[in-house]
């Protein structure tokens, strides 16, 4: 669980929604149920580091030498299922 800033929000008839940024920690997510998500304030989860690489084609260059770019990105998640 982490505090917010809201970017924007979407308003529809449907699903409205909002986006956001996370911005701090304030605690850790226990259940996600399809009602509601059920957390502890002040506790941390055990995080594991992720690393992915993603191949993509070069917009400009992709019909005529089919070059490939790769980017890499590191981060961490959450080791326990929730």
């Amino acid at each position: 669980m982490s505090k917010g800033e809201v970017l924007m929000t979407l308003s529809s008839s449907y699903q409205p929604n909002k986006l956001a940024n996370a911005t701090g920690i304030v605690g850790s997510l226990h259940q996600d149920r399809h009602s509601g998500i059920m957390g502890v304030l002040g506790a941390r989860s055990d995080m594991i580091p992720v690393t992915m690489k993603v191949r993509s084609l070069d917009a400009a260059e992709a019909s005529a030498a089919r070059r490939i770019s790769i980017s890499t990105f590191s981060c961490s998640r959450s080791g326990r299922p929730i």
